[in-house]
């Protein structure tokens, strides 16, 4: 994950709350969805093809989420 994404500061505050979105509903996801949602995220912000700043953000949620590798 790069840090050098330009993002405004909506964008930024934007990614923190999802995050902590993230962070509460984690108990509550299924450890397979989690497992699917951690692939997802993984691929997006890994791609060949794809924003700097959508590699960004599918990063910082990917930390949150297993992956089957």
């Amino acid at each position: 994950m790069s840090n050098n994404v330009k993002m405004s500061p909506e964008v930024t505050e934007l990614i923190y709350v999802l995050n902590s979105m993230i962070e509460a509903a984690m108990p509550h996801i299924p450890k397979e969805a989690q497992l699917d949602i951690g692939g997802a995220l993984l691929n997006l912000s890994t791609r060949v093809k794809g924003t700097d700043l959508m590699k960004h953000i599918a990063g910082s949620f990917g930390h949150h989420f297993p992956t089957r590798s």
